[in-house]
């Protein structure tokens, strides 16, 4: 799958925010999936510009017990925790494994 630069992000963002193309024409536009651009929109929505700036950081014990309190079992749940925390992980899966390592580090 094409990386994209922060810029083609925001681009993408501002075609969308525009309101003449759909989430579907603008993903298939640039070679990727709906869902792609769809997590896009969300997280600039809940971050900003800040959404797409890479962070290297370790979580505190707190934040982890905020997200796993938070995001529940259900796909919407956790995708929901994910964008309002910003978590830098693909959507399909590594939440839960995320999620796994908070209950097994702390319960």
């Amino acid at each position: 799958m094409t990386k994209f630069t922060n810029d083609q992000k925001l681009e993408t963002i501002t075609r969308y925010q525009n309101g003449s193309e759909s989430i579907g024409e603008i993903a298939k536009s640039i070679g990727t999936y709906c869902s792609v651009v769809s997590n896009w929109i969300k997280q600039f929505e809940y971050h900003g510009l800040s959404a797409f700036e890479k962070s290297y950081t370790t979580y505190t014990t707190q934040f982890k017990m905020d997200v796993r309190t938070l995001s529940g079992n259900s796909k919407e749940e956790q995708l929901q925790a994910k964008f309002i925390y910003n978590i830098p992980y693909p959507v399909h899966g590594s939440l839960s494994i995320f999620l796994h390592k908070v209950i097994t580090c702390h319960a």
